[in-house]
């Protein structure tokens, strides 16, 4: 199995639990691809490192980086200094890198990526991660509704 993994709001909301996910897929000859929207840096790999996570994933992958690789520019900054970018461009970008990449399942916990996913794909909130089959994910709008017709929800505090 290959795993995408998001590092802010998942990894590093529940290091232990991710860190014990990605060395059992690891052991199984998995991949561990950490997909991520800050820029690949000293700092990020400090949180990484923070997190247990040193040597136990395949693949760092920065959206703000493929981006500007690709030839998108940053559109403005933010009032923290953050770069953004075209909205389909980044809010989609997990999505095709797991789709170009044979990920099987991505675990994030931004709800406005999901819908771009044509693989199975989970969404982690507050301990609960909750896993969604592509099908479901089209049928669904972005909305309490939405909130309220998940899947699957398991507590993994």
């Amino acid at each position: 199995m290959n795993i995408g993994l998001d590092i802010h709001g998942v990894i590093n909301n529940n290091p232990k639990y991710f860190r014990r996910v990605a060395k059992e897929i690891r052991e199984d000859n998995g991949s561990v691809f950490i997909i991520t929207g800050k820029p690949i840096d000293k700092y990020l790999l400090r949180e990484l490192h923070h997190c247990g996570f040193r040597r136990i994933y395949d693949e760092l992958v920065s959206i703000q980086d493929e981006l500007e690789n690709m030839g998108y520019r940053s559109l403005y900054l933010d009032s923290h200094g953050r770069n953004h970018y075209d909205e389909l461009a980044w809010d989609s970008f997990k999505a095709n890198y797991c789709r170009e990449h044979d990920i099987d399942l991505h675990i994030d916990d931004t709800l406005r990526y999901l819908k771009y996913f044509e693989t199975p794909c989970g969404h982690y909130n507050n301990g609960n991660l909750t896993l969604f089959p592509y099908n479901d994910i089209l049928a669904m709008e972005f909305s309490t509704e939405y909130i309220d017709n998940m899947v699957k929800t398991t507590s993994i505090i």
